[in-house]
C-alpha cells in the first residue's frame, strides 16, 4: 500500500515536470548610443501580416493571369504546399500522444484440441479431444503517463516546425510571384527592343537605297554604299539576337506558370502597366515582414524543444494499459455477467540511461531487449493466467 501511494505521488509531481530548456529569443547586443543620430526603434517582426496582391498595382491583365496561373501551376508551390500538410499532420500525430489510446478489436474463433496434448504429462490418458468456438469483444486503452515532459516538448516542436514550413511556403510563393512579374517585365521589354531593332533596321534600308542612289547619280563612293550595308546587317543581327533572348525568357516564364514551354506563348504586346506610387518606408520595415527570417526562427525554436525530448528519453516512462469486454465459448452467453473480462497492467520501459549503464558495465552489446509496453491481449492474458493459478491453490 505504501508503495502504491509512493507511486501515485510520484507521478503527480512529475506530471508538472518539463525536462530541458525553455525556449527564448536569442538576445542580440545593441549598443547604447550609435554614431549616426536619428530616431531608432527596435525591430516588430511582421511575418504574418496578410499580403495583398500586390501585382495588381500595375494594373495590367496579363500579368494578373500569369500570377493565378503560377498559384495554381507551379510545382514548386504545390511541393511546398505537400510539405506544409506534412507539418501540419506532424502536429497532429504529436498531440495525439497526450490521449489515451483507445482499440475495439472483437474477433471470433473455432479451433479443436488434441487428446494427445502434453500440458498435463501425468494425465495424459485422460485427456479428450474437442472443439470449442470462442467469441471475445473487448476494448483496450493504453496511456502513457508523460512525467518528464517529453509528449509535451514534442508537440512543441512539430508546432514550431509547422510554423516554420508555413513562413517556407510565404517565402517561396513571394519568390514566385516576385520572378513571375519580373520575367513578364523582361519579356515585355524586349518586345520593346524587337520593335525597336525593327524599325532600325527599316531606317537602314531606307538609307541604303538612298546611299545607293547617291552612288548611282555619281555623288556617293563605293565606301559609302559598303558602310551603310554593314550598318544594315548589323541591325539585322541584332533582330535575331533579340528574338532568340525572348523565346528564351518566354520559355523561363512558361516554367514559372508550370506550364511546359511547347505549349505556353505569349504574344508580342506593349507593356499596358502603369508605375505604382512607392509607399514611404524604410528598408528595414521590409526586414520585418520577412518570412524566411522567421522560418529560422522558428526551426530555432524547434531544435531547443527537441532538446527536451532527448533529455526526456534519459529517465524511464511509465504506461497503463486497461482492457475490458466479453469473451465466451457461446454467442447467446457473450453479454452476460459470467462473461466479463478485464485486466489493468503498467509497464516501465527502460530509459536510455540505464542500457548505457548496463552496456558499460557488461562490456558487451545488451542483449536483453528493452521492457516494451504491456498491450491489452497481453493483458487479458495475464489476467486469465493469474485467475487460473488461483483457482489451482485453491
Amino acid at each position: 500500500m505504501i508503495r502504491t501511494g509512493s507511486v501515485f505521488v510520484l507521478a503527480l509531481l512529475g506530471a508538472c515536470t518539463t525536462v530541458g530548456p525553455d525556449y527564448h529569443r536569442p538576445d542580440v547586443g545593441v549598443p547604447v548610443a550609435y554614431q549616426s543620430g536619428g530616431p531608432w526603434r527596435e525591430g516588430q517582426p511582421a511575418d504574418a501580416v496578410i499580403r495583398e496582391d500586390w501585382w495588381t498595382l500595375f494594373g495590367d491583365p496579363v500579368l494578373d493571369e500569369l500570377q493565378q496561373r503560377a498559384q495554381t501551376g507551379s510545382p514548386k508551390l504545390q511541393a511546398a504546399a505537400a510539405r506544409l500538410e506534412q507539418a501540419r499532420a506532424s502536429l497532429g500525430i504529436a498531440d495525439a500522444a497526450r490521449l489515451p489510446i483507445l482499440e475495439f478489436a472483437p474477433d471470433i474463433a473455432r479451433y479443436g484440441v488434441s487428446g494427445n496434448r502434453p500440458d498435463q504429462p501425468e494425465k495424459v490418458p485422460g485427456n479428450r479431444d474437442y472443439d470449442v468456438s470462442r467469441f471475445r469483444v473487448p476494448l483496450y486503452a493504453s496511456y502513457e503517463l508523460d512525467l518528464w515532459g517529453r509528449v509535451r516538448r514534442a508537440t512543441e516542436s512539430a508546432l514550431a516546425q509547422l510554423e516554420a514550413s508555413r513562413a517556407n511556403y510565404q517565402t517561396l510563393q513571394l519568390t514566385l510571384q516576385g520572378d513571375v512579374a519580373q520575367t513578364y517585365f523582361q519579356l515585355r521589354a524586349l518586345d520593346e527592343q524587337s520593335r525597336l531593332a525593327r524599325a532600325g533596321v527599316d531606317i537602314r534600308r531606307r538609307a541604303r537605297d538612298l546611299v545607293a542612289a547617291r552612288r548611282r547619280g555619281g555623288i556617293a563612293s563605293e565606301l559609302d554604299v559598303t558602310r551603310i550595308e554593314s550598318e544594315l546587317a548589323t541591325n539585322e543581327a541584332e533582330v535575331l539576337s533579340v528574338q532568340r533572348r525572348r523565346s528564351e525568357v518566354e520559355r523561363a516564364l512558361g516554367v514559372l506558370v508550370g506550364a511546359t514551354p511547347e505549349a505556353f506563348s505569349l504574344p508580342d504586346a506593349p507593356m499596358h502597366a502603369t508605375v505604382p506610387m512607392v509607399p514611404v518606408g524604410l528598408p528595414s520595415d521590409l526586414l520585418e515582414r520577412r518570412p524566411d527570417v522567421a522560418a529560422a526562427e522558428r526551426l530555432l525554436a524547434a531544435r531547443n524543444a527537441e532538446i527536451g525530448v532527448a533529455r526526456a528519453g534519459m529517465f524511464p516512462a511509465i504506461r497503463l494499459t486497461a482492457a475490458l469486454g466479453f469473451e465466451s465459448s457461446e454467442l447467446t452467453d457473450l453479454l452476460k455477467t459470467e462473461s466479463l473480462i478485464w485486466g489493468l497492467a503498467g509497464s516501465r520501459s527502460r530509459s536510455s540511461m540505464e542500457v548505457a549503464t548496463v552496456v558499460v558495465s557488461s562490456g558487451r552489446r545488451l542483449r536483453t531487449p528493452r521492457t516494451s509496453p504491456i498491450t491489452g491481449s497481453a493483458c487479458l492474458s495475464r489476467c486469465r493466467k493469474s485467475r487460473t493459478r488461483s483457482r489451482r491453490c485453491a
